[in-house]
C-alpha cells in the first residue's frame, strides 16, 4: 500500500507465492510428515489429471498461498492478486524443449596470437551455473565502460544498481543470453569466459518491469524516447523478438573479434528458436560499427545533445567521446 508519509516505506498488504512450473521438472523430494500429507492431498485432487497435457504447454504458473493481512481485507485484494497473474501466466516466451540448452552456436578463431597461439572461441548460451558470475561482471565491468551506465553515474545509485542485478537475473532465466569462452590451453583447465551478451525475448503483452532506482529510470527513458513511439511488433510483424542489454568482452581478449561474432550468433540462435527479429540500443561508437557490419539497420537516432537538451535526459562527459545512441534492427528470414 502507498504510504501517506512520502518518506516512510510502501506497506506491505498481501503476498502470492507462486512460480513457473516446467513439464520436465522433477518433484520436489519432501521428508515432512504433515507436508506429504498436504501435497498428497494435491495429488488427490489432480487425479488423473496430467496439467502439462490438459493445457497443452510446457510451462505453467502454480501458486501455493495466498494471504492477505487481515486489516487490508475487503479491500478487494485477493482478487486484484489473481487478476495480476493474468499478464503474468502468458507473457514470459518460454524456449522451446527442442533445442538443446546450453547449446553451442558459433565457433571461431581469434585474430591475433596469444601466447604465440591463434586463440579458438566459442559462443554457446549462458549456462544456469554462470548467472551469478554474468550479472556481477555486467555491473563490476560493464556499467563501468558503456555510456549511459558510466555517465549517468549509475553506480553511484544503489536502487538502479539493485534494479539492474534483478533485470539481468530475470533475462538470464529465458535462457538466450550468450557467453564467449576460450578453450584452454591446458586440456584438463576449464574453459576461458571471454564476453557475454545479456538478452531476453520480448513478447507481446509482457508486464513492462517495474524500477525504483532514479538513475535507471533515465536510462530506460532514454530507451523509450529512442523507439520514438515505434510498436515494435507491429514493425516487425511478429509477437516476439530479441531484444538485448548489455555485451561486454573482457579487456584482454579485445581485438579477437568476439562482439562481432556475438552478434553473428543471435542471427543462429534466433533462427533455430524461430525468432525473425532482433532489436538493441546501440550507445558507444564502437558497438554501433560492429552492429552496421553485422547488418543491423538504424530505426531511430538521438545525439547525446538531443537527449540533454530535449529530454532532458543528461550524460555528462557522452558527448566527448560518442556522438549518439542509435536504436538498431535486423530481420532474419
Amino acid at each position: 500500500m502507498e504510504n501517506t508519509d512520502p518518506n516512510g516505506e510502501p506497506i506491505l498488504t498481501a503476498a502470492n507465492c507462486t512460480y513457473i512450473k516446467k513439464k520436465s521438472e522433477e518433484e520436489m523430494d519432501i521428508t515432512g510428515s504433515k507436508l506429504q500429507h498436504i501435497f498428497a492431498t494435491l495429488n488427490v485432487v489432480m487425479h488423473e489429471k496430467n496439467a502439462f497435457e490438459f493445457l497443452e504447454t510446457d510451462f505453467l504458473l502454480s501458486a501455493l498461498g495466498l494471504y492477505v493481512l487481515p486489516q487490508f481485507r475487503g479491500q478487494g485484494l485477493g482478487l486484484e492478486l489473481l487478476n495480476a497473474r493474468m499478464p503474468a501466466e502468458s507473457a514470459r516466451w518460454p524456449r522451446p524443449e527442442t533445442i538443446p540448452y546450453p547449446n553451442v552456436w558459433k565457433r571461431f578463431k581469434g585474430r591475433k596470437e596469444i601466447n604465440g597461439v591463434i586463440p579458438s572461441f566459442w559462443i554457446q548460451d549462458v549456462p544456469e551455473d554462470e548467472f551469478q558470475n554474468v550479472v556481477n561482471c555486467m555491473v563490476e565491468r560493464f556499467c563501468t565502460e558503456e555510456p549511459l551506465t558510466k555517465y549517468s553515474g549509475m553506480l553511484k545509485d544503489p536502487k538502479s544498481v539493485e534494479d539492474m542485478r534483478n533485470l539481468w537475473i530475470y533475462m538470464l532465466h529465458n535462457r538466450v543470453g550468450l557467453a564467449c569462452y576460450k578453450e584452454n590451453s591446458d586440456p584438463r583447465g576449464k574453459p576461458i569466459f571471454a564476453g557475454v551478451n545479456c538478452m531476453h525475448i520480448k513478447k507481446k503483452h509482457e508486464p513492462e518491469y517495474k524500477f525504483s532506482g532514479t538513475t535507471v529510470l533515465q536510462i530506460f527513458g532514454t530507451l523509450v524516447a529512442a523507439a520514438n513511439k515505434t510498436d515494435l511488433y507491429e514493425f516487425f510483424g511478429t509477437d516476439a523478438f530479441l531484444s538485448s542489454l548489455g555485451l561486454y568482452v573482457l579487456p584482454e581478449f579485445r581485438g579477437q573479434g568476439i562482439g562481432l561474432e556475438m552478434l553473428l550468433a543471435r542471427q543462429e540462435m534466433c533462427k533455430a528458436l524461430k525468432v525473425k527479429a532482433a532489436i538493441t540500443l546501440f550507445t558507444s561508437t564502437v558497438s554501433q560499427v560492429l552492429a552496421e557490419k553485422a547488418g543491423y539497420n538504424v530505426l531511430n537516432e538521438i545525439s547525446y545533445a538531443d537527449l540533454r537538451d530535449v529530454y532532458k535526459f543528461d550524460y555528462p562527459g557522452a558527448e566527448e567521446k560518442h556522438k549518439s545512441v542509435k536504436y538498431m534492427y535486423v530481420l532474419y528470414k
